[in-house]
């Protein structure tokens, strides 16, 4: 099967739906390897591997360590999931939002681990605790907002609180509203090891860590949006190394 140069993986990926959608790929089955897609799609490993990723982190795909690639049981009902993420990317004013948090919120994060005072971190850790506790009732829950005002409002910088107050406002008045209800499973758990995360290195005063930890979870957003993400595979494999650390 050819696929054309033209936004290569978009095509690649578009190619993988119809043949899922269609039955020669079925749900619970197993990919061939990525030397065997490669041949196939006629396109190189590094492309295969990014649209393989791209389709797992929207739950259609389920890569199993040491066992391979499988397409989801739950792909097709995922597709609408895929659909809501690629009406985001042509919404531009939502990533230049996402993006103006990327350059911002990274160093708020910076700034609450050096200033955060004892009743901050008292507060953050109860603010830590209450997501547990939700997480673990209600799997689906996400209370991203309010994390992020608390982080810049530990950045103890009046004017930087006030404008990531109001760029999280703009996104609640946004489609971008509605990003947790469509995000997959590994990406709701993926956001709230990181949320905690987050909240341990403030709490900890560990500025670094603080700071690549948030640009690595605002950067992950925007790459659902837009995969091709100007540095975003660089800032991703530095969050991967902080994270799993």
């Amino acid at each position: 099967m050819q696929v054309k140069r033209m936004k290569l993986c978009d095509q690649l990926i578009a190619a993988m739906i119809e043949l899922i959608k269609s039955g020669e790929w079925p749900q619970g089955s197993k990919l061939h390897g990525e030397i065997e897609l490669a041949n196939s799609f006629n396109v190189s490993r590094n492309i295969i591997r990014e649209a393989l990723k791209i389709l797992e982190n929207f739950g259609i795909l389920d890569a199993k360590n040491g066992v391979g690639t499988f397409v989801s049981d739950h792909a097709i009902e995922n597709f609408q999931n895929m659909q809501f993420f690629y009406a985001l990317k042509d919404n531009k004013s939502v990533e230049a939002l996402l993006e103006l948090r990327l350059m911002i919120e990274p160093s708020a994060a910076y700034f609450a681990a050096i200033r955060i005072n004892d009743d901050g971190i008292k507060e953050l850790k109860d603010l830590s605790k209450r997501l547990i506790q939700k997480y673990d009732t209600d799997p689906s829950y996400q209370d991203d907002f309010d994390l992020h005002a608390a982080v810049a409002h530990y950045s103890g910088n009046d004017l930087c609180e006030s404008l990531i107050t109001s760029l999280l406002k703009q996104l609640q008045n946004s489609l971008y509203a509605e990003f947790n209800k469509y995000a997959s499973e590994k990406t709701k758990k993926d956001n709230q090891y990181t949320h905690i995360a987050i909240i341990k290195a403030i709490t900890e005063h560990n500025p670094q860590t603080a700071r690549q930890l948030m640009e690595g979870h605002i950067c992950r957003r925007i790459m659902l949006i837009n995969p091709e993400f100007e540095s975003g595979r660089h800032i991703s494999t530095e969050f991967n190394t902080i994270f799993n650390s």
